[in-house]
């Protein structure tokens, strides 16, 4: 019940995220993560936030949480992202 009940944040996150309102998508994110702490999207595209923030160590694990959470979901690039990310800091 609560993945239904955090769909619709998740939705607008997204959409402030495309048009670049990044402090609007950081609080729904993190409002997501406090109903549901396993909600493996809103772990990701948080760590994308932290990544374009360039906090790569905080993008790391949260995107490393999200894998955690949905090792076979291919559908973020979670992998890549993880890579990328791994990529820039060493």
């Amino acid at each position: 019940m609560a993945e239904l009940a955090t769909e619709p944040n998740f939705d607008l996150a997204m959409r402030h995220h495309r048009a670049g309102r990044l402090k609007e998508a950081d609080q729904l994110y993190r409002q997501i993560l406090t109903q549901n702490p396993r909600h493996a999207p809103a772990l990701h595209y948080l760590g994308v936030l932290a990544y374009q923030a360039g906090q790569n160590n905080a993008a790391l694990d949260l995107i490393r949480r999200a894998i955690a959470l949905a090792p076979n979901d291919e559908n973020w690039g979670l992998r890549d992202c993880e890579d990328q990310i791994t990529e820039n800091t060493l």
